[in-house]
């Protein structure tokens, strides 16, 4: 009915099929009206997705992207840890890697989810801190999330801000050396 009245292709709301098989999940429906040459509907077909194949599909692609050598380039912490999630436009969590979930309650990320806009929210992840960034899906009335916990981001400054204070304390002792030898050569 809904394909019917929007003439247009859609993602139903998650729902949770259970018939005792093995095939009972939680599930989402992408259904798209077909129209013959005259504009007039000829049937509505529908296709199910399971959150869990989702579910494994953004962990395949989190591990990709931790493997990218481009992300990795500039970096020099190799174990990040950012995951990847899909919201629904009240900032619902509907699939993450499992024990990941994330609740979107800031009322300007819900906005933004609603209007369809990109942003970055900084909040408590799993009892860390993190800054979650967020953009819609095109063609869907969802989002995806990737939450970066603020140590993947601040680890790599601060080893390079001890890398930087030890090559300076190193020099500032060969250049104290090389006075106190001057010192001494011109002293004898």
């Amino acid at each position: 009915m809904r394909a019917k009245e929007r003439s247009m292709s859609f993602w139903s709301d998650p729902y949770y099929y259970y018939d005792g098989t093995s095939i009972s999940g939680h599930y989402c429906t992408f259904v798209e009206p077909l129209y013959d040459a005259e504009g007039k509907l000829v049937c509505v077909c529908g296709a199910d997705m399971t959150f869990e194949w989702l579910s494994k599909e953004l962990k395949q692609i989190d591990y990709a992207s931790k493997q990218d050598d481009l992300l990795n380039r500039y970096l020099l912490n190799k174990d990040l840890d950012f995951f990847t999630v899909v919201l629904n436009d009240d900032g619902t969590c509907l699939t993450h890697p499992e024990g990941k979930g994330v609740s979107m309650k800031d009322e300007h990320v819900i906005s933004d989810l609603q209007q369809r806009k990109s942003g970055k929210v900084k909040m408590i992840v799993g009892g860390k801190s993190a800054t979650v960034y967020y953009g819609p899906i095109r063609n869907i009335e969802w989002a995806v999330a990737v939450i970066v916990p603020d140590q993947n981001v601040q680890q790599p400054v601060i080893m390079a801000g001890v890398t930087l204070l030890t090559v300076v304390v190193l020099g500032l002792i060969v250049i104290w050396m090389l006075l106190k030898r001057k010192s001494y050569a011109e002293e004898s």
